[in-house]
């Protein structure tokens, strides 16, 4: 992306105690017109002022302040560029020491933002959640009151062997961790998510350079904030893949690292982190339950009364379920049964999940399939074929009666029998055949 400016600059000095610079004009232009940028290096007498320095001008983008400022570029270093290094949580193992050079030497980075007029020094490594395995309970979080604050490091691990001759070693150290904690320690840009940025990563010289979620065993990688780094690995030239991770002895480190999360990472985060999260998930759906039901008390006496004595039920249906249950209790009670009992006796069984809602049996013994529907409307709707039902119970007719309809490509007819209408409605069906 830097080469999208007018103009990048770029200042420092080697470990012999050499300056250069480097300038790079116009590189933007240049790439459109299909050629490769070209940069002209000098080398200095005198000694820089320590450390590297990096100018980008003319930045061509709208609002450059929106992509281009302190918390972007602090984001963008910290996590995928030397000054974003874990090495110095290692900086106590001697061995791992005679392989990194200033392995504990934390460099201060300057970030002088000139479009807002800020400035800020940081430290150069890589930003880790910090430690919260009992955190207060947020009352800002609906769901997730405690386990979004929630951390717990890892490591560090170190593995190391010798294959013909070779030493090969490992070095883990992650953490796993709630959505605000992970939100602390990044600058997501608007096209990221916790899935794409969080997870497992490999690095070469404790700089993070490709992503291997699948170590982690899990569809839920992104709670995870694993570093896994290995000398051994070999990088291509954009450091953005390993090259030779078909090495038997890539093989090894990848096993180990494998080894350690499966059993020193991940059995202790689903016992504490993923636990906690279930908790609060059956304690929120029990709230919400509770809320539920509240809300749905205050409906029901709100709704319109059914007003009929001799039935159990105080309120009018409010949908199929609620329709079902009154036809049953016109259908069981003495005073009400008489209207409907040469058609449909009994119940036999009741599934709201099978083709057809009930199979019941009329005053002959005879079997006879019955949908329940809350309004007349829905059978159509829901393409009952016409075949599957004898009779239709619902509570509104909202669709006009003697009409002809479309039911699964054939032609019916819903013909009304006035008697009793607050009770029971037969539809017989006529098809195009038959009119």
């Amino acid at each position: 992306i830097f080469y999208k400016s007018n103009n990048i600059y770029i200042e420092t000095n080697n470990k012999e105690g050499n300056s250069y610079s480097a300038n790079m004009k116009n590189s933007w232009e240049i790439l459109e017109q299909g050629k490769v940028p070209q940069y002209e290096i000098k080398e200095h007498k005198g000694l820089f002022n320590k450390g590297t320095k990096i100018q980008i001008k003319g930045y061509k983008i709208d609002n450059p302040e929106q992509l281009f400022n302190i918390e972007t570029i602090k984001d963008y270093i910290q996590w995928f560029t030397i000054g974003g290094s874990f090495r110095n949580i290692f900086a106590n193992n001697i061995k791992i020491r005679n392989l990194v050079n200033n392995i504990d030497v934390v460099p201060q980075i300057i970030i002088d933002d000139k479009i807002n007029h800020k400035c800020e020094i940081i430290a150069g490594m890589h930003q880790f959640e910090e430690p919260n395995e009992n955190p207060i309970v947020n009352l800002e979080q609906l769901k997730y009151k405690r386990s979004s604050d929630y951390s717990r490091p890892f490591g560090p691990f170190n593995r190391e062997t010798n294959i013909n001759g070779e030493y090969i070693s490992v070095q883990v150290y992650g953490t796993v961790s709630g959505v605000n904690a992970r939100n602390k320690i990044c600058r997501l840009k608007y096209d990221e998510t916790h899935k794409s940025r969080f997870g497992l990563y490999l690095c070469k010289d404790f700089i993070p350079c490709t992503k291997m979620d699948s170590l982690i065993g899990t569809e839920e990688y992104e709670h995870y904030h694993i570093m896994a780094n290995s000398q051994n690995f070999k990088l291509t030239s954009d450091r953005n893949n390993i090259s030779n991770i078909d090495d038997f002895k890539i093989k090894w480190i990848l096993d180990q690292i494998k080894d350690i999360v499966d059993n020193q990472i991940r059995p202790i985060a689903e016992r504490e982190y993923f636990n906690m999260i279930k908790n609060e998930e059956e304690e929120y759906e029990t709230q919400r339950k509770c809320e539920r039901t509240i809300k749905n008390i205050n409906k029901i006496y709100r709704s319109e009364d059914l007003d009929i004595d001799n039935l159990p039920i105080l309120k009018i249906p409010r949908n199929e379920i609620e329709t079902a249950l009154l036809f049953v209790s016109i259908l069981s009670n003495e005073n009400t049964q008489y209207s409907i009992k040469r058609y449909i006796d009994k119940v036999a069984s009741y599934s709201a999940k099978l083709p057809t809602d009930m199979v019941c049996i009329d005053s002959k013994g005879e079997t006879s399939l019955v949908e329940i529907e809350f309004k007349l409307s829905n059978f159509l709707k829901h393409k009952h074929p016409i075949q599957t039902v004898d009779y239709i119970v619902c509570w509104k007719i909202d669709i006009e009666e003697n009409k002809s309809y479309k039911a699964n490509n054939e032609t019916c007819v819903f013909v009304s029998n006035n008697e009793n209408r607050y009770l029971y409605y037969i539809f017989l069906w006529i098809f195009s055949s038959n009119p």
